[in-house]
């Protein structure tokens, strides 16, 4: 089930907006896993079917504030909160074939998993706009900054049994419990003038910053301890930071039938984290870069059109990579 209103009301240079929506998700899930092993003599096979049950919900709002400075000048702030929430729960059967030098033998087991997953959210925007006298000719500037804290936790219930029909033999009990947050601010600025009818120049720049913060603790219950007790092999925790630094401008003009953009993005960033379970750091960091690009387009007859490019791009690595 989906649902939203919007509201928007406006009294002399003031504009006032709204919005809310939100979702309900229910799902049901089943399948099965068949893998034989033709490698094997004798031939082994893993076989499991799986059901699985989820339901949900996602809630989005939105307060916005307009002021128009002038008929040229806008500026703009919105808060925006959202906030999901999930419950999967699974059950598997299992069942897998082992080869030993007495032969081959098959293990029995059913495994159940409850979970809980919820994020929170919080977002604040800021915008400009700037209409110069020149048509076309335009400045803007964004600000974004959202940020957001999120919960999740598993637990898993796995009962073995001496035949696939037969008695219990033994349960293990594992759960996972994890939390992180994500921060994420960006600025942006664009300028826009047409310099002739068939001639326009763009440029902006832009700045990044991204951090997250991402922690998975892994538990397995203890018998003699009778109680659950972390497993530091199984536990991922890490916190990194992402910030990106870039400027471009670019002209774009057509020569009767010949059309052309041209532009050139210099571009800055670094990258670092830290496994927080052993203290080990990971950095990089990427001087300025010059990416350069090139579009051309020639028309033809019939209506058809040729098309060539060439752009420069980059593929980073994460700090896991590094």
């Amino acid at each position: 089930m989906n649902g939203g209103g919007d509201f928007s009301m406006r009294q002399g240079k003031i504009n006032l907006s709204a919005s809310l929506m939100g979702n309900q998700n229910k799902g049901v899930t089943s399948g099965t896993t068949d893998r034989l092993n033709l490698l094997d003599t004798p031939q082994t096979s893993v076989f499991q079917n799986n059901y699985n049950k989820t339901k949900g919900g996602f809630l989005f709002a939105k307060l916005g504030l307009d002021y128009f400075i002038t008929n040229k000048t806008t500026l703009s702030l919105s808060g925006i909160r959202v906030h999901g929430e999930f419950n999967p729960n699974e059950v598997i059967g299992i069942t897998t074939d082992s080869l030993f030098n007495a032969g081959k033998t098959s293990a029995y087991s059913d495994r159940t998993t409850t979970g809980h997953r919820q994020f929170d959210g919080k977002g604040l925007v800021f915008g400009m706009k700037h209409l110069f006298t020149k048509e076309g000719e335009e400045l803007t500037a964004d600000a974004n900054y959202f940020g957001g804290k999120n919960l999740n936790n598993s637990l898993y219930t796995t009962n073995y049994y001496s035949t696939i029909s037969g008695a219990l033999a033994g349960t293990e009990l594992q759960k996972v419990l994890g939390d992180g947050s994500d921060k994420n601010f960006t600025f942006q600025t664009d300028y826009t003038n047409p310099l002739t009818k068939k001639t326009k120049l763009e440029t902006g720049a832009r700045v990044a910053i991204r951090s997250r913060v991402n922690n998975q603790y892994n538990y397995f219950f203890n018998d003699s301890a009778n109680d659950y007790l972390l497993i530091p092999s199984a536990t991922s925790n890490y916190k990194n930071t992402d910030n990106v630094y870039a400027a471009y401008a670019s002209i774009s003009s057509t020569i009767k039938d010949f059309g052309y953009k041209v532009g050139l993005r210099a571009e800055s960033s670094d990258y670092a984290g830290t496994l927080t379970n052993t203290g080990d750091k990971f950095a990089n960091k990427y001087p300025v870069s010059l990416f350069p690009s090139v579009f051309l387009s020639q028309k033809l007859k019939n209506k058809q059109e040729l098309q060539i490019s060439y752009t420069r791009r980059i593929n980073r690595p994460n700090f896991f990579q590094t």
